[in-house]
C-alpha cells in the first residue's frame, strides 16, 4: 500500500514504491505540479522500489523543468534503498 503524506512543504512517501503503484504515483504528482511550483519528496519511509518508479520521478522532473517548475526527491532513504541514489539519471533530481 502507498500512502503519501504532506508535512512541512514536504511530501513524505510511506510504502512499497512499485510498478503497481507507479500510475498512482505519477496521476498525484501531475496533478500537484498544475497547481503548485514546488514539489519536494522524502523517501524515508519508503521499504520497497523499482525502476518503474525511477522513471515516474525522471519523467516528474522533466515536465517541472518544461513548466519552470521545481521537482526534488530527498536524499534520505532507508540504506536498503541506497542504490536510488547512485543512479545517474537522478544526481539533478536529488536534494540534500
Amino acid at each position: 500500500m502507498l500512502k503519501i503524506d504532506f508535512q512541512k512543504g514536504t511530501y513524505e512517501i510511506k510504502g512499497d514504491l512499485v510498478q503497481e503503484n507507479s500510475n498512482n504515483l505519477r496521476t498525484y504528482f501531475k496533478t500537484i505540479l498544475q497547481h503548485d511550483s514546488k514539489i519536494v519528496v522524502s523517501l524515508k519511509s519508503v521499504t520497497k522500489m523499482d525502476n518503474y518508479v525511477l522513471d515516474v520521478f525522471i519523467e516528474l522532473y522533466k515536465m517541472a523543468l518544461a513548466t519552470g517548475k521545481k521537482f526534488r526527491v530527498l536524499k534520505n532513504v532507508d540504506k536498503s534503498l541506497l542504490w536510488i541514489l547512485k543512479d545517474p539519471r537522478l544526481k539533478s533530481l536529488l536534494k540534500s
